[in-house]
Protein backbone atom coordinates (compact mmCIF):
# COMPACT_ATOMS: atom_id res chain seq x y z
CA UNK A 1 0.00 0.00 0.00
CA UNK A 2 1.35 3.61 -1.06
CA UNK A 3 -1.13 6.35 -1.02
CA UNK A 4 -0.31 9.81 -1.72
CA UNK A 5 -1.75 12.84 -0.83
CA UNK A 6 -1.47 16.20 -1.60
CA UNK A 7 -3.04 20.02 -1.46
CA UNK A 8 -3.20 23.99 -1.91
CA UNK A 9 -2.33 25.58 1.37
CA UNK A 10 -3.07 29.18 0.53
CA UNK A 11 -6.31 29.24 1.36
CA UNK A 12 -6.02 28.06 5.29
CA UNK A 13 -5.89 30.57 8.15
CA UNK A 14 -2.63 29.88 9.80
CA UNK A 15 -3.82 31.29 13.08
CA UNK A 16 -7.53 29.50 13.53
CA UNK A 17 -7.26 27.51 16.79
CA UNK A 18 -7.31 24.07 14.70
CA UNK A 19 -9.03 20.92 16.41
CA UNK A 20 -8.09 17.26 16.29
CA UNK A 21 -4.22 17.93 15.91
CA UNK A 22 -1.85 15.46 16.72
CA UNK A 23 0.55 16.63 19.79
CA UNK A 24 3.25 16.36 17.89
CA UNK A 25 1.73 18.98 14.90
CA UNK A 26 0.67 21.19 17.97
CA UNK A 27 4.15 21.47 19.57
CA UNK A 28 5.76 21.82 16.02
CA UNK A 29 3.14 25.00 15.84
CA UNK A 30 4.14 26.26 18.59
CA UNK A 31 7.41 27.81 17.66
CA UNK A 32 6.32 28.95 14.07
CA UNK A 33 5.61 32.45 13.64
CA UNK A 34 5.54 32.74 9.70
CA UNK A 35 2.76 32.29 8.20
CA UNK A 36 3.43 30.46 5.27
CA UNK A 37 5.04 28.17 7.36
CA UNK A 38 2.20 27.79 9.80
CA UNK A 39 0.34 27.08 6.64
CA UNK A 40 2.65 24.24 5.67
CA UNK A 41 2.52 22.41 8.82
CA UNK A 42 -1.61 22.99 9.29
CA UNK A 43 -1.83 21.29 5.52
CA UNK A 44 0.32 18.72 6.14
CA UNK A 45 -1.44 17.70 9.25
CA UNK A 46 -4.59 17.96 7.53
CA UNK A 47 -3.31 15.45 4.70
CA UNK A 48 -2.08 12.77 7.16
CA UNK A 49 -5.62 13.07 9.17
CA UNK A 50 -6.97 12.53 5.85
CA UNK A 51 -4.98 9.70 4.94
CA UNK A 52 -5.64 7.92 8.03
CA UNK A 53 -9.29 8.36 8.05
CA UNK A 54 -8.86 6.69 4.81
CA UNK A 55 -6.31 3.88 5.06
CA UNK A 56 -6.14 3.52 9.32
CA UNK A 57 -8.52 0.89 10.07
CA UNK A 58 -8.44 0.51 13.71
CA UNK A 59 -6.04 3.79 14.33
CA UNK A 60 -7.25 6.43 17.11
CA UNK A 61 -7.43 10.14 15.79
CA UNK A 62 -5.53 12.54 16.39
CA UNK A 63 -2.79 9.90 15.46
CA UNK A 64 -0.09 9.51 18.11
CA UNK A 65 3.34 10.47 16.49
CA UNK A 66 6.68 9.92 18.29
CA UNK A 67 10.24 10.52 17.53
CA UNK A 68 13.26 7.90 16.97
CA UNK A 69 16.58 9.16 17.97
CA UNK A 70 17.24 10.79 14.69
CA UNK A 71 14.36 12.93 15.37
CA UNK A 72 12.47 11.02 12.81
CA UNK A 73 8.52 11.09 13.12
CA UNK A 74 6.60 8.15 12.93
CA UNK A 75 3.28 6.55 14.20
CA UNK A 76 3.13 4.50 17.13
CA UNK A 77 0.59 2.25 15.35
CA UNK A 78 1.56 -0.67 13.45
CA UNK A 79 2.35 -1.29 9.75
CA UNK A 80 2.01 2.13 8.82
CA UNK A 81 4.41 4.49 8.21
CA UNK A 82 4.31 8.21 6.38
CA UNK A 83 6.22 11.19 4.95
CA UNK A 84 5.42 15.01 5.08
CA UNK A 85 7.06 17.56 2.92
CA UNK A 86 6.07 21.28 1.88
CA UNK A 87 7.17 23.56 -0.92
CA UNK A 88 5.63 26.90 -1.38
CA UNK A 89 2.00 26.76 -1.35
CA UNK A 90 2.00 23.12 -1.65
CA UNK A 91 1.93 20.63 1.20
CA UNK A 92 2.17 16.59 0.25
CA UNK A 93 1.57 13.55 2.66
CA UNK A 94 2.24 9.76 1.76
CA UNK A 95 1.29 6.92 3.47
CA UNK A 96 2.66 3.51 3.17
CA UNK A 97 2.98 -0.49 4.75
CA UNK A 98 6.58 0.31 4.65
CA UNK A 99 9.37 3.10 6.15
CA UNK A 100 9.35 5.90 3.07
CA UNK A 101 10.26 9.20 2.56
CA UNK A 102 8.81 11.98 0.49
CA UNK A 103 9.42 15.48 -1.07
CA UNK A 104 8.11 18.01 -2.86
CA UNK A 105 9.84 21.21 -4.44
CA UNK A 106 8.36 24.08 -6.41
CA UNK A 107 10.41 24.09 -9.78
CA UNK A 108 13.83 25.61 -9.17
CA UNK A 109 16.16 27.60 -11.57
CA UNK A 110 19.57 25.70 -11.87
CA UNK A 111 22.42 26.03 -9.88
CA UNK A 112 25.70 24.92 -10.83
CA UNK A 113 27.79 26.05 -8.35
CA UNK A 114 24.83 24.12 -6.14
CA UNK A 115 25.43 21.06 -8.30
CA UNK A 116 29.17 21.10 -8.11
CA UNK A 117 28.89 21.35 -4.15
CA UNK A 118 26.39 18.85 -2.96
CA UNK A 119 25.57 16.37 -5.87
CA UNK A 120 27.84 13.04 -6.53
CA UNK A 121 30.22 13.02 -9.51
CA UNK A 122 27.64 11.42 -11.60
CA UNK A 123 24.77 13.70 -10.99
CA UNK A 124 26.99 16.57 -11.97
CA UNK A 125 27.78 15.06 -15.34
CA UNK A 126 24.46 14.44 -15.89
CA UNK A 127 23.04 17.49 -15.03
CA UNK A 128 26.36 20.14 -16.24
CA UNK A 129 27.63 18.22 -19.54
CA UNK A 130 24.40 17.21 -20.83
CA UNK A 131 23.04 21.38 -20.06
CA UNK A 132 19.93 19.82 -18.76
CA UNK A 133 17.45 22.59 -17.28
CA UNK A 134 15.48 23.29 -14.13
CA UNK A 135 13.68 20.49 -14.68
CA UNK A 136 15.91 17.98 -14.34
CA UNK A 137 17.59 20.23 -11.24
CA UNK A 138 14.69 19.98 -9.32
CA UNK A 139 13.88 16.42 -10.11
CA UNK A 140 16.91 15.24 -8.98
CA UNK A 141 16.96 17.67 -5.68
CA UNK A 142 13.32 16.30 -5.14
CA UNK A 143 14.82 12.51 -5.02
CA UNK A 144 17.59 13.45 -2.93
CA UNK A 145 15.39 14.75 -0.09
CA UNK A 146 12.72 11.61 -0.61
CA UNK A 147 16.03 9.48 -0.23
CA UNK A 148 17.08 11.78 3.00
CA UNK A 149 13.80 11.53 4.58
CA UNK A 150 13.61 7.93 4.44
CA UNK A 151 16.91 7.27 5.43
CA UNK A 152 16.01 8.94 8.78
CA UNK A 153 19.82 11.08 8.89
CA UNK A 154 18.91 13.86 6.80
CA UNK A 155 21.51 16.11 6.21
CA UNK A 156 24.21 14.18 8.18
CA UNK A 157 24.37 12.12 5.34
CA UNK A 158 26.23 13.73 2.50
CA UNK A 159 23.61 14.74 -0.57
CA UNK A 160 26.99 13.79 -2.68
CA UNK A 161 27.04 9.88 -0.78
CA UNK A 162 24.38 8.64 -3.30
CA UNK A 163 23.06 9.19 -6.84
CA UNK A 164 19.68 9.21 -7.94
CA UNK A 165 20.26 10.15 -11.97
CA UNK A 166 17.96 7.85 -14.04
CA UNK A 167 19.62 5.43 -16.74
CA UNK A 168 19.92 5.30 -20.15
CA UNK A 169 16.13 4.56 -20.72
CA UNK A 170 14.61 7.11 -18.33
CA UNK A 171 14.33 4.73 -15.40
CA UNK A 172 15.02 5.84 -11.75
CA UNK A 173 16.69 3.34 -9.30
CA UNK A 174 14.80 0.84 -7.19
CA UNK A 175 12.34 2.24 -4.81
CA UNK A 176 12.41 5.80 -6.30
CA UNK A 177 9.49 7.67 -8.10
CA UNK A 178 8.97 11.34 -9.51
CA UNK A 179 6.31 13.23 -11.24
CA UNK A 180 5.66 16.59 -11.53
CA UNK A 181 2.36 18.41 -10.86
CA UNK A 182 2.13 21.65 -12.75
CA UNK A 183 5.56 23.67 -10.92
CA UNK A 184 5.88 21.14 -8.43
CA UNK A 185 8.21 17.93 -8.41
CA UNK A 186 7.31 15.16 -6.33
CA UNK A 187 9.47 12.42 -5.39
CA UNK A 188 9.36 9.16 -2.88
CA UNK A 189 11.96 6.99 -2.11
CA UNK A 190 11.12 3.48 -0.08
CA UNK A 191 14.06 1.19 0.64
CA UNK A 192 14.38 -2.33 -0.28
CA UNK A 193 11.11 -1.87 -3.12
CA UNK A 194 11.57 -2.17 -6.33
CA UNK A 195 9.30 0.83 -7.20
CA UNK A 196 7.72 3.62 -5.07
CA UNK A 197 4.83 4.01 -7.59
CA UNK A 198 1.73 5.30 -5.73
CA UNK A 199 -1.51 3.23 -5.62
CA UNK A 200 -3.17 6.21 -5.38
CA UNK A 201 -2.60 10.36 -5.89
CA UNK A 202 -5.06 12.33 -4.69
CA UNK A 203 -5.53 16.19 -4.73
CA UNK A 204 -7.40 17.05 -1.37
CA UNK A 205 -8.88 20.58 -1.04
CA UNK A 206 -7.78 22.32 1.81
CA UNK A 207 -10.28 24.92 3.87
Amino acid sequence: MLKLYYGDVGALDPWAAWEGFSAYRLERLSGVKSDRARRQGIGAELLLLEALKREGEGLCLPPDIGRDPGGKPFLRFPGLYFSLAHSESLSVCALADSPLGADVQKRRKMNPALVRRFFSQAEQRFLLDEERGDDAFSMIWSLKEAFLKADGLGLRRPLSSFCVIPDAAGELPPGFWHECKGDFHMALFLPGRSSAKPDMIKEITLL
